[in-house]
Order: structure tokens, then sequence, then C-alpha cells
């Protein structure tokens, strides 16, 4: 399993905490790159085909790790969402994206069915 903690900035702003854990069984590849040019979610979906997903999206609290990484005040709301994907029914990565609630909105557009 490969661990991985990253922090992406909007200018000098940070605005995500990626922690994502990769299954080196699924993708062995992973073990030797850097992620320096590309972050891990953007690398993996060059890299990997896969044949399921699964999103939970949450309202979090940010613990003392998060709230610094994040530059907010511990307890602050953050929005949560946890990806896990499959190749073939294996799994390929789980990544937990945590952004600070402030500064985004989760809208749902929907369309009723024409039956």
């Amino acid at each position: 399993m490969l661990d991985l903690q990253c922090l992406h900035f909007a200018g000098d702003w940070p605005f995500c905490l990626e922690e994502r854990n990769i299954h080196l069984a699924a993708v062995p590849d992973a073990a030797e790159e850097e992620f320096l040019t590309l972050s891990p979610g953007a690398w993996l979906l060059n890299h990997v085909p896969w044949t399921a997903a699964e999103h939970r999206i949450a309202a979090v609290e940010a613990d003392k790790i998060t709230a610094e990484r994040l530059n907010v005040p511990r307890g602050s709301p953050c929005l949560a969402i946890e990806r896990r994907t499959w190749r073939a029914g294996e799994p390929v990565t789980f990544a937990r994206l945590t952004y600070p609630g402030s500064k985004w909105t989760l809208t749902a557009h929907f369309i009723p069915s024409q039956n």
C-alpha cells in the first residue's frame, strides 16, 4: 500500500487536503512515481482504468492536522469527499479529499424521469 498526503493550492491558499492510499498490487507503477508534475488523482486517471467507483460526501470538522494544513481554525466545517475505485473487483485506490467548508458549495441538478 502506498500512503500519500498532498496539499493542493489555489494561488497561495490551500484549498484541498488529499489523503490517498494506492493498492500497489493493482498499480505497481505508482511505487516509482514521485507525483511532482501530476497529482495522484490525475496520474491515476491517466494510467489506470477503473470499472467501479464510490463517493461518500460528508460535512466534517477540521481536526488539528487538517486545520493546520488548510489554514483554518480547528473545528471549522469542512467538506470531505471519500472516493474508492476498483478495477474488475480489485481495489485500486481510496482517497479522502477535504476542503474548507466556507469555500465550497455542493449543487445537484435533477431532471424528472420521463415515464
